[in-house]
């Protein structure tokens, strides 16, 4: 007898798996480390940050001495970024 309460979930890992995402988040970070006028990583680099969510990405990017509030804006403007230009290379 099936349970009507029961609940059925499917999570779907996308990035990396079913989109290769790496070109926009590439782009974002690097774009992001020109705006604040930081050194910018290589693609392999970022390619080895990617993996745990944009914050440890990121905090991986950024220069490793910065404020808690400047990395905030750091964040802040990579997502900002990343958002309006997350389709512009990333394919299945």
């Amino acid at each position: 007898m099936k349970d009507p309460n029961r609940k059925i979930g499917i999570i779907f890992d996308l990035d990396g798996t079913l989109l290769n995402t790496l070109d926009d988040l590439a782009d974002a970070v690097t774009q992001t480390l020109c705006h604040f006028g930081y050194p910018t990583r290589t693609y392999e680099e970022i390619r080895r940050f990617v993996g745990n969510g944009v914050k440890v990405l990121m905090k991986k990017s950024c220069p490793e001495k910065l404020t808690d509030d400047h990395f905030s804006e750091c964040l802040t403007y990579f997502q900002e970024y990343y958002k309006k230009n997350m389709l512009n290379k990333t394919q299945p």
